[in-house]
């Protein structure tokens, strides 16, 4: 039961006149990533004193800009506040975070043209010592939420069109076999569940050229049709 009134909740909220797309950052804010960057390296290291970086608003001091060069224990950092010059030291802690997590590296390993963050030094500032310099090699994810009317499938691609306007532009999203599928009741169902008319509440990211993947289909209602065929069986 509360399964079933949490659809028709969904159901009610959602917009049925057009394909609703909502975007969002999946990635956290770039301070608060550097702020737990700087906690760990405060708890892990007793020679690194980065508590001092924080003011009394617990906000941290860091400016951000593009590698220019680095030689001899100096970075030169191209900030929008101009060039920037960035002495480090044995105690200056360097780390990378991608998409696989975070991990300490060395100023030999920063590039010209990477994108870096330096804790400790005011943006006013032109120069300074770093205590922690963090490469941040993360891509935001983008994700989308639509709803409508399935116009037409495939085993690789799903249509979707407005329920009530005809005028509107059709969208497509790419499935693949990551995608999920699960009807009103919550259960478990194929791709040839799916038919056409049917409608359905989509989910899934952006892809690197803006490609629609859909991690998630929800069937909230039939077509109605008995002879209404998918090309996907």
């Amino acid at each position: 039961m509360k399964q079933l009134f949490s659809i028709l909740f969904i159901i009610i909220v959602a917009v049925f006149t057009t394909p609703s797309l909502v975007n969002s950052q999946t990635s956290q804010s770039q301070e608060y990533r550097l702020e737990q960057i700087e906690k760990l390296s405060t708890t892990s290291s007793a020679k690194v004193a980065t508590s001092t970086s924080k003011t009394k608003s617990h906000s941290i001091n860091f400016t951000g800009g593009t590698v220019i060069s680095s030689a001899n224990s100096v970075i030169y950092l191209a900030t929008k506040e101009g060039t920037k010059t960035i002495f480090t030291s044995e105690n200056t802690l360097y780390y990378n975070i991608d998409s696989a997590g975070k991990k300490l590296i060395g100023i030999g390993d920063l590039k010209t043209g990477d994108s870096v963050d330096v804790i400790g030094l005011p943006p006013q500032t032109s120069l300074g010592s770093a205590k922690i310099v963090v490469r941040d090699q993360t891509k935001a994810i983008k994700n989308f939420s639509l709803i409508g009317k399935v116009s037409e499938i495939s085993t690789t691609t799903l249509k979707l069109s407005s329920i009530t306007r005809i005028d509107l532009p059709i969208l497509q999203t790419t499935i693949n076999n990551e995608t999920t599928f699960a009807n009103s009741r919550s259960s478990s169902i194929k791709l040839s569940d799916i038919l056409v008319n049917d409608k359905i509440i989509l989910s899934g990211y952006f892809d690197d050229k803006n490609n629609l993947i859909t991690k998630q289909v929800f069937k909230i209602s039939n077509s109605g049709s008995n002879n209404t065929t998918s090309s996907a069986k």
